[in-house]
Order: structure tokens, then sequence, then C-alpha cells
């Protein structure tokens, strides 16, 4: 996970934080402001502040306390971070506060995703994304959406995260909280970076870092010199690049920030290798690899793993190299981290045919082009096109003059809705004269639209529904059950041992299953329902007017014919099964998470039991 989630995290503390006593809320804002100068200095004083509380016991402040220890944590330690957000749900036990608990849920999100759990997480920022909406608090939506948003930027979804995102940078404005606006607007420009958009990084960074330097925002500073750097990095200044590097780890080291120093060793090791010098780079990449395998951080043992690999490759230890790329490719196949696998498989591919191995040089060149068609398509995505655009108009009109005079800030937030008002009736305008002057173009471009909004809405390996998709329709047919009462079931099913199955024949293999088993789902579907991918080997399906007992047959067709569905082009006589949880909405469920989280329960006990059966979640 990159750094900006945490500087997110961090800045959104101060926004709609319930009302305690005076004394001890004071010591807490004091707590939070440290968290942008030295996550060390913030836990000491979350930690004093607790002991105080021993005295005059409040729950939501010493909720408080944890999360702003969750939130310093992320980079740091995914564990500790864990253990944080869950001591400060058990403090709220006696008392609870709903925006409290939810802001704790989302840093225990933030948490597993930087342990790996990415999945999970992106159901949790799901789940929170609407609890914000119905609690109706604009801080924590802007929160939530933002989490999500940095998850989905790094999953290579590049147009739903900048839509997330986007929403959180216009929240915040029109809130008014800076802080957490200008830790938006350096987080906008990591995920220019990841779109190797790098002159637009760079000008983002720019006007954020006199910022944290006005403000003595030490650790986010750090953090915002490190992305700077990288971008330097991408257009090629690599001595430029190398220095940003080394002032962002002397404040790293100046805080005691060992995860922060592991960040920059790591970048400064990989210059090393760009200027060829692979002996310098080595010890690097190595001591910030134990650091990053020690936190659990599977994301950057990946990275460093192959920036390993291509050290030891120029140093002619090409059997060492082999074995370090493999491994980062494993792990990024495990994480569906597109950019990285692309680049591993790049790197594989040069050893391989070093080491005369030509015939699996050739099926991995094959496997990094399927890969690199993916994100292609992510980066070309044209609604990510018009959002950049339209954020970069409000933003040049805006930021930088909101970055340095909040009290202006709600006016220039109303000239820019004004203004895309008058943006959106001069294309009504556009569009009508295009229509008197050619309906065969018009037609087209109608065609193409219609073409991009579902791939937008298709899961890019399977071809099915993706998880907003299916998402999307359970919502309508909720709507229209209120309407008539008809029942409504949905069916979740997870392919069993599904890592064991890439472990042992590859991710292509895994690949390969997970279309078989979605083309069989999709062909066993009635003509209402609607089955969508939602995640790794989960598949979500909806059944508009099927009570529990015929979901329930539905699921046992599904679990019979995927248990009989011929694996054999990956390895003869290769079968594979499905767990199967079933549930029915109620009426009183408040929202589809509430039915899809039964589904779920009843998932994890066919899985408890045995696996290949269905079980179904009570009425």
């Amino acid at each position: 996970m990159n750094c900006s989630i945490a500087a997110i995290l961090i800045a959104v503390g101060a926004a709609g934080r319930v009302s305690a006593s005076g004394d001890l809320q004071a010591l807490l804002e004091q707590a939070v402001a440290a968290s942008y100068r030295s996550p060390v200095e913030a836990r000491r004083l979350d930690a004093e502040l607790r002991t105080l509380l021993r005295d005059a016991p409040d729950s939501t402040i010493e909720a408080g306390t944890y999360l702003n220890d969750c939130r310093s944590l992320i980079e740091e330690d995914g564990e500790q971070a864990l253990a944080a957000a869950l001591a400060g749900k058990a403090a709220l036990d006696q008392a609870p506060d709903q925006v409290m608990q939810l802001r704790l849920e989302l840093c225990e999100y933030a948490a597993r995703e930087y342990l790996g759990q990415s999945s999970e997480s992106l159901v949790g920022y799901d789940r929170a994304v609407a609890q914000a909406e119905n609690l109706g608090v604009s801080s924590l939506e802007a929160e939530a959406r933002f989490a999500r948003g940095e998850l989905r930027g790094y999953e290579g979804h590049y147009g739903d995260a900048l839509e997330d995102m986007q929403f959180a940078c216009r929240k915040y404005h029109e809130l008014g909280l800076a802080d957490e606006a200008l830790s938006c607007v350096q987080a906008i420009a990591v995920l220019y970076f990841r779109l190797e958009d790098y002159d637009r990084a760079i000008e983002y960074l720019q006007d954020v870092i006199p910022e944290r330097e006005a403000r003595n925002q030490t650790h986010m500073l750090a953090d915002a010199l490190y992305n700077l750097a990288r971008a330097r990095e991408g257009k090629g200044d690599l001595e430029q690049a190398r220095g940003i590097y080394e002032r962002s780890q002397q404040l790293s080291s100046a805080l005691g920030n060992e995860t922060s120093e592991a960040y920059s060793a790591q970048a400064l090791g990989r210059i090393f290798i760009r200027q060829n010098e692979p002996a310098r780079a080595l010890p690097l990449l190595d001591s910030a690899l134990a650091v990053f395998r020690r936190l659990k951080d599977q994301d950057y043992t990946a990275r460093l793993l192959a920036a390993r690999a291509e050290a030891l490759f120029m140093l002619g230890r090409s059997k060492e190299a082999l074995a370090s790329v493999e491994a980062a490719v494993a792990i990024y196949g495990e994480l569906r981290q597109l950019p990285g696998l692309e680049q591993s498989y790049q790197l594989l591919a040069r050893i391989l045919l070093h080491g005369a191995q030509a015939e699996r040089a050739a099926k991995t060149l094959l496997l990094e082009r399927d890969v690199h068609a993916q994100l292609d398509l992510a980066r070309r995505d044209e609604s990510l096109a018009r959002q950049r655009a339209e954020f970069d108009t409000e933003r040049k009109e805006q930021s930088n003059r909101f970055l340095r005079s909040r009290n202006k800030l709600t006016a220039r937030a109303l000239e820019g809705v004004q203004r895309i008002d008058r943006l959106k009736t001069a294309v009504i305008l556009l569009s009508a004269l295009l229509l008197l002057m050619g309906g065969v173009f018009v037609a087209r471009q109608l065609a193409l639209a219609r073409r991009l909004s579902a791939l937008a809405m298709a899961d890019e390996l399977t071809g099915i529904g993706n998880r907003r998709s299916v998402l999307a329709f359970l919502d309508e047919q909720i709507r229209l059950h209120r309407a008539s009462g008809k029942p409504l079931s949905v069916v979740l099913l997870d392919i069993d041992r599904f890592k064991q199955l890439n472990d042992l024949y590859g991710h292509a293999a895994g690949d390969q299953a997970l279309k078989s088993v979605a083309d069989l789902c999709q062909q066993l579907m009635r003509d209402n329902d609607k089955i969508g991918r939602t995640g790794g080997e989960e598949f979500l399906a909806v059944l508009p007017g099927a009570p529990l007992s015929d979901a329930g047959d539905v699921a046992w067709r599904l679990c019979e014919q995927v248990r009989e569905l011929s694996l054999d082009a990956i390895d003869p006589g290769l079968r594979t099964s499905v767990s199967i949880g079933v549930s029915q909405w109620r009426a009183d469920d408040a929202d589809a998470q509430e039915v899809i989280k039964r589904a779920d329960t009843a998932l994890y006990e066919a899985k408890a039991t045995g696996r290949n059966r269905v079980e179904l979640s009570p009425g």
C-alpha cells in the first residue's frame, strides 16, 4: 500500500469528531496534530491521554486515541495498526458511537489492506461508503470514498479510483478542511504517478511541499518528497531524484521512522541499478527487504524481490536472480497487482532467455502481453480522461488559492460548480447541434458510449459482470422488491482451494480456471438472474423472484456442475469445486450488505464443514 493512504487517514481525523470534555478533547487534538510531524510523538501523547482517562473515563476519547495510533502505525506495522483499531472498537463496547465505530473500521480495513487482504478491504470500504451515506456525515463519507479510491488505484482501476478521490477532494473543499484537502491533492499526485503522468504529479507535489514545510508537518513532508522523487525518477531525472530521496530519508531518520527509511533505501537502490551500480544497490535493497518482510508488507516485499533480481542479474548471479524474480511474480499474482506483475514478467523473460530457456521465456512474454493489455485498457478509459480534465480545471482555478486561504474556499467551490453547470449547458447545446448536423455520426457515438459503458461494467478477466455491475443490479432489485414484495435471494460462491491451484499450476492456469467457472455459472443462471465476479475467486449471483429454497436449488446445481467441470486443458483429470452460501432478502434488512453478509456467513460455514457444498442462511 502506498504511503498516501496513511497520509489521508491521518489527515481526516479532525473532521466530524464527537464532542467530549474540553481538556481531554484538546489533548486528543494535540495528538492528532502531532501525527503530521511525528507518528512516534503522536503515539506517546495517545498513551499519556489514556493514562489520564483512568481517572475520567470517556470511551469516545479513548477510542480516538487508538484510532490515532492505528492511523500512525499503518505504514510502519500493519499488525500493530490492526491491533490498535480492534482495541478502539473494544473501548466503544460500553458506549457505542456510530461515527467513531466506522472510523475505526476504516482504519481496520486499511491495516488489513497493508497486510495483503485487499479483497476483504474493498468489501469493507464498499460497506463503509454505504454506512457513511446513511449516517449523513460528509467528512466520514469523504474518508470512506478516499480510502476506497486509493485501493482501486493501487489495483489498476484508475477511472473508479479518480472518481472516488475527486468526490473526497471536493467534499473537503466544501467543508473547509484545509489539511485534509492538502492530503487529498497529495494522493491525487500519487495516482497520476501511477498513470505515468509524471509532469502533473510533479506539479501537484510542488504545490503541496511548501505547505507541508510551512505547517511543520515533517512526516507528511517526507512522504511528499518521496513521491516527488519517484516522479522525477519516472521522468529519468536520476540525479535530482536521488537527492530528493536522500532528503526524505534524512527526515525519516530524524523522526526514528524505520519504515519510511526503508522506502527511501529501496528507492535509492533502484536509482543505483539504473545508474549501472548494482553492487551499491544490493545492500540497500537487502536492508529494506528485511524491514518489509518483518512488517509482512507483501507489495513492497515483491518490489524489492524484483529489484534485487535485477541487481543480481547485472552482477552475473543469474540463478539467484531467477529465484528472486519468481518470488516477486508469485506475490504480485496473489495480490493481482498488474503494474508490478507486468514489469516482473519482463525481467523474468530476460533472465530466462539469458539462461537459454527460450520456450519458457516465450510463454512468460505472452503472459506479460496479457497483463499489459489489461493495464492499457484501464489507462485509456474514456471516462478517466474526462474526469482528469474536469478535476484539473477545478484544481488549477481553485486548489492553489485554497491551500493559501481557506476563508475563500466556499465562494470558489460555488464558482466551480457554476462553471461546471455552464460547461454542461454548453455540452447539451453542442449535442443538439451534432444531432442536426449528422444523425449517423451521433448514432455511432452513442453506440461507442454503450460499448464503453458495457466494458466498465464487465470483469476484465472473465467477461461476466464485475463487482460494480452486480451490486448495482442487487440495489435495483431491492428497490423493486420493496415495491412488489416478491422474494429476492443472493448466492455467494467461492472456488475451493484456489490458492493451491495457483501455487501448483501458476497464475495463468488460475485465470483459466476462473474463466471456465465463470462461463459455466453464467450458462446456469436463469433468464432474470445476474452473476458477477466480486474479487479474486469469489462470485455473487442475484436471483430475483427466488425464495430461499429455490435459490438453494440453483446453488446445488451450480455446485454439482462445477464439480464435473473439466480442467483438462490445465492438467488431465484436474477438477475443482465450489462452496456456496445462500440468503434471502428480509424486510428488516437496511441495505444490500446485510443480505450479502448472511450469505457470506453461510459460505464460511460451507467452507468450515468440508467445502464442495451449499449452506442456506436461516430466513
